[in-house]
Formats: C-alpha cells, structure tokens, sequence
C-alpha cells in the first residue's frame, strides 16, 4: 500500500459519507487515501451498495452497526472523533485533509455546543475559531462568511471592524499565495441597500466602511460594503475572486445555486490543508443508492492542488 496522499475523516455513517467515499475511491482507485472511522461501518456500506475497498483504514474500533438517515450520538461522536484523529494524521504525515460530512444534531447529543468542522478544527490547531476562516468554492465563485453559525440576531454584535479586516486579510494572503495573484474582493452590506448612508441601519458605517478603509491600506483589492442583492449578478459579470457577506446565508444561498453539485468547503489558517464537501449528511437519501460524490471529487482535487498552501 502506497503512503497515502489524502487523509479522510469518515463523518456520521448515518449519512451519505461513507457512500460518497465508496463511489469516489471506484472512480479514483489510483489514488492512495488513508481513512479514519469505524471499519465496520465501512464495511456495512460496502456491501450495501456493491463497491469493494483497499483503502487503509485507521479504525476507531466503535463496532457500530448504522442506522441510515438517524441522528445518533454514538455515530455523532464517532464523526467527531474521526475528525480529530484524521487531523493529527494528516499533520503528522504532512497531507491534506478531506472532512466528511457530520451531523451538528448529532454531535451535539454527546458533546453539548459543538458548532461545526470549522470550529473544532482550530481548537485542535490551537486556533480561536475567528482566527481561521470558512471559505466556500467553486470553479465559478468563492465566498467568505464573516460570521458562521450563530442565529440571525446575533450577527450585528458580532460583527467588527477588526473581525472584518483579520477575516479578509486571512484569506486574501491564502488567496495569493495559492493563485498567486493578488484577488478582487467585493464586500456585501449587511442591511438592505447596504444601509442607505445609514437610513437603513447603522453596520455599514460603523463597521463595515472602516474596515474596508483598513483593508485597503493594506494593498488589499476591497469594494464595498455593497448591496447584497445585486452583489452576486455585477460581481461574476466584472470577475470578482471572493464575495464576501455578513452572515452565512447571505453568501451561501447564492453560492449553492450557482455550485450545488460541486462546491467545497475550505477552512483557511490552518497548519494543514482541509477541505471538504459543501453539503451535510443528506440523510433524507442515506441508504438510497443515488448519492453522488462530485462535491467529494472536487474537494480533493482542491485539497490536492493546493498542497503547502495552508497558513
């Protein structure tokens, strides 16, 4: 067995991960991955759905036969914990890393607050969570949220000045020492109109107009903030590299109708490169056999080109 050029966290075997693994090793069985997760799920799925494997498996030993499309703790905290053995092996071995999709229902049901790859991933890089950054992308557009999964209402008081500028600046020299080139940025408001000079709220001028004035010291690319609605339509029409938004969904919605089958989610300042599929466990269609693994394939072809381009 060849060293392994891909490390992959295995995710909630309720879901569709362990089927997207399956058909994506099918189609790519030149490429040497290393597992991380409970092999006899593995090998539940493998049966189920008639695809063989000669992957290495770093077993976690749960012993737990799935139960496609439940929310369960023991396959939520068996996700988490591949997730964090995974990491320390791909650091160790000094390849990327490829999350599975995991449940935060799940996950939460034995470990109370947890919020996401995202967070847990800096944790274990001995990062803050607002030290790295969540970037989603695709061969057509890239997108940052400022601020991940918190409620709605929570988003103006987390919203900063400094926030803004640590958040962008992170990816922006990601960005360019990957591609190379510096990118063109494009800020979105976050009230309509992107606040009207303030009539519409006051986030635009606080905080937003100051940090793109910080930014832009820096040599930073930065327009904005600009109105969300329109954001999306002018900025692909004048080739902006990163969109960046307020909240989650201001980015995301627009983001997965314009790359639904093929984004990525990559998570920016860690000591290792990690990507992973832009879609959860999809347990509505566990167990169906029509999962399909290109948001998997392109996350490891990014993970894989990207290489040494982690902060």
């Amino acid at each position: 067995m060849s060293d392994p050029r891909l490390v992959v966290s295995l995710g909630d075997v309720n879901g569709i991960g362990p089927e997207i693994l399956l058909r994506f090793h099918k189609a790519r069985p030149d490429l040497p991955l290393l597992c991380v997760g409970d092999r006899t799920a593995l090998l539940y799925w493998s049966r189920e759905i008639g695809i063989p494997f000669d992957f290495a498996v770093a077993d976690l030993n749960v012993r737990y036969h799935p139960e496609p499309g439940k929310v369960s703790s023991i396959a939520g905290e068996a996700a988490a914990q591949a997730v964090e053995v995974a990491y320390r092996e791909a650091k160790q071995r000094g390849v990327p890393l490829v999350t599975l999709p995991l449940a935060k229902e799940a996950v939460s049901l034995a470990r109370p607050g947890f919020t996401g790859h995202t967070e847990l991933l800096a944790r274990l890089d001995g990062k803050r969570s607002d030290e790295v950054a969540m970037v989603l992308g695709s061969s057509r557009l890239m997108v940052l949220p400022l601020t991940r999964h918190i409620p709605l209402a929570a988003v103006p008081a987390a919203l900063s000045t400094d926030l803004v500028v640590r958040q962008v600046a992170l990816v922006h020299e990601w960005f360019r020492r990957w591609k190379r080139r510096s990118p063109k940025i494009w800020l979105a408001g976050l009230n309509p109109h992107a606040g009207e000079g303030g009539t519409i709220g006051a986030e635009e001028v606080s905080v937003l107009v100051p940090a793109v004035t910080l930014l832009r010291r820096k040599g930073i690319a930065i327009e904005g903030p600009l109105a969300a609605d329109t954001l999306f339509a002018q900025g692909l029409a004048a080739g902006v590299d990163l969109f960046v938004g307020c909240y989650h969904d201001q980015v995301l919605a627009p983001f997965k109708m314009f790359a639904f089958h093929e984004g990525i989610n990559v998570t920016v300042g860690l000591s290792v490169v990690r990507t992973s599929p832009d879609h959860g466990t999809a347990f509505d269609i566990a167990g169906k056999g029509i999962a399909a693994e290109r948001s998997l394939a392109a996350a490891a072809a990014w993970a894989l080109e990207m290489g040494g381009a982690a902060l």
